[in-house]
């Protein structure tokens, strides 16, 4: 197991915005920095759930068969735009109904895990580099899955207590807009380009 080299490698993909950073993004507007929680938490779950299916070798018997991973990749799309639409709708409805700006929930335990489970990027991540730094035993594969999960939970931390900051700041409700609308929109534009990238 090369835990160093794998810090190495995954340190890019937990620290670029995505969905977790998004929704994460989203519900620090909503309710304060407890509001990353949720979405750590849902990501970690997917995080090792992942770690566990590889591990065990049953997402390679899933490769083996391409309609399986075609039917995930199309859910994967579409639970991802829909996450991005109702970013969208809400940073747009924050712009249009101020009454409205902080009503919202946010994400909870369950978006932030359906958007890690569904998301192929992250199937082709612990399938194809993981298993380099790894080897083969299904120990490694939590521990190297709890390396990521401390990345990312301390990264998403991190920018959820800058939006907190940027609150005392700016207004709420024009914050939100941003967050929501902007995060909606990269989400979205993500979502459709890795999904093109995959068809090609």
């Amino acid at each position: 197991m090369d835990i160093s080299g794998f810090v190495l490698a995954i340190a890019p993909v937990a620290l670029s915005p995505g969905a977790s950073f998004t929704l994460a993004m989203n519900n620090v507007i909503h309710r304060g920095l407890t509001g990353v929680f949720s979405v750590i938490v849902g990501t970690m779950v997917g995080i090792y759930i992942h770690a566990s299916l590889v591990g065990l070798g049953v997402t390679q018997l899933l490769v083996r068969y391409p309609p399986v991973m075609k039917a995930l990749q199309v859910t994967g799309t579409l639970y991802l735009l829909w996450l991005a639409l109702r970013l969208i709708a809400s940073g747009i409805q924050a712009w249009r109904r101020p009454q409205h700006a902080v009503e919202s929930r946010g994400a909870g335990v369950k978006e932030a895990l359906f958007a890690n489970l569904f998301n192929i990027k992250a199937v082709l991540l612990w399938l194809t580099v993981v298993p380099a730094f790894a080897g083969t035993a299904f120990a490694h594969y939590l521990l190297l899955a709890s390396v990521h999960v401390a990345i990312m939970a301390a990264w998403l931390l991190l920018c959820g207590g800058a939006i907190v900051l940027t609150t005392r700041r700016f207004s709420v409700r024009w914050l939100k807009v941003v967050v929501d609308t902007g995060g909606g929109l990269f989400l979205f534009f993500l979502t459709l380009s890795s999904a093109l990238a995959l068809l090609t």
